[in-house]
């Protein structure tokens, strides 16, 4: 998961503007001496925007979808290797995925500030209908409005249930297959809740929401 490259704006700026006052507090007589609290930043957010796919999660996906690029990383956490990736100061959300990925399958763990997840699951969606495929994993958040306008908007549900139990178990969860606009989705809604990695290893923080995985699965594969 690459750092913030769609901005800092929504959560970002609330997280940046719900701190106390950053002055001292005015002391009247009867009052307790408090220490002021200083203003909270957005420092978590961008944190969070690093964490890396563990690898029991990814390795058993890249057994079965062969991906040959990472669109969301960086250069040390790329689930493709240091070259097949891009980076911040790539700017996937430039980039012509279908032309890059070709063929075959890309990989995506998108930042979670509201305004990435908005901008890159809006991206796989313009991107799909021209023959890209990828699988995302994102936040199970069915009621955000990124997931409502780019993810369930326009499409049918035409199957649903659980994944079948004789996958890895980090995987089990109950499955929605969906279909519009020219191409097929999976959504995923993991039963077990992820727990990302940093700096190469399991990040002392947990996840803040489930996850879920979304296959893009443009025309041509179906």
């Amino acid at each position: 998961m690459a750092r913030v490259v769609a901005g800092t704006g929504g959560s970002g700026d609330k997280l940046s503007r719900s701190g106390g006052d950053s002055g001292e507090r005015a002391q009247t007589k009867g009052d307790s001496v408090r220490p002021s609290r200083a203003p909270r930043t957005s420092s978590a957010l961008i944190e969070s925007d690093q964490f890396e796919t563990p690898d029991h999660i990814f390795l058993p996906l890249q057994t079965k979808y062969r991906f040959n690029l990472d669109l969301a990383a960086t250069k040390e956490n790329s689930k493709c290797g240091r070259v097949r990736c891009f980076t911040a100061e790539d700017s996937a959300l430039t980039k012509d995925w279908a032309e890059y990925g070709g063929e075959d399958w890309m990989w995506c763990n998108p930042p979670y500030s509201k305004p990435n997840l908005h901008a890159f699951t809006e991206k796989a969606r313009q991107e799909v209908v021209r023959g890209a495929a990828l699988v995302m994993l994102v936040p199970a958040t069915p009621g955000a409005g990124w997931f409502q306008n780019h993810i369930f908007f326009g499409h049918d549900l035409y199957e649903g249930g659980a994944v079948n139990p004789n996958e890895p178990m980090w995987l089990h969860g109950y499955e929605l297959k969906l279909r519009g606009n020219g191409y097929l989705l999976k959504v995923r809604f993991l039963r077990k809740r992820v727990s990302f990695w940093q700096g190469g290893k399991p990040s002392k923080h947990g996840a803040a929401t489930d996850s879920c995985l979304i296959e893009w699965r443009p025309r041509r594969l179906t």
